[in-house]
């Protein structure tokens, strides 16, 4: 199953070298692109503003705190799900992996902010 993973970094250099991280399923990134597309991004090596993610490449994640009020919101609805989440036919999540994925995901983007770091997203 392709993961996408989420790192904190000092700077914007150096993209490869693992620092603390976070694993997000893809069918669950899937699930909510549509809203990611509000952030702003920059992807690879520009300098131009985006919006959401790269999903085959990579994105540094501009707008911390509406990244943050996105993931927080998705979390707050899907602890309203029933224990298996239903995307499609052919996709299916356990509600207790995807809050524990995105409350993962909360610590990191909570420690971005307070730290002033970087949050670079690693596409499939």
């Amino acid at each position: 199953m392709p993961k996408h993973e989420f790192l904190l970094k000092k700077t914007k250099e150096n993209i490869f070298s693992k620092g603390h991280s976070v694993v997000i399923s893809d069918d669950l990134i899937l699930h909510i692109s549509h809203s990611l597309e509000w952030v702003q991004t920059t992807w690879n090596d520009e300098e131009n503003l985006k919006k959401g993610l790269n999903y085959y490449g990579y994105s540094w994640i501009e707008d911390k705190a509406k990244f943050r009020d996105i993931i927080c919101t998705w979390r707050s609805l899907f602890l309203s799900a029933d224990e298996q989440i239903v995307f499609d036919k052919n996709c299916a999540l356990n509600k207790s992996s995807v809050i524990e994925q995105l409350d993962s995901l909360l610590e990191l983007i909570d420690s971005a902010i307070k730290n002033d770091l970087y949050i670079l997203h690693l596409g499939i």
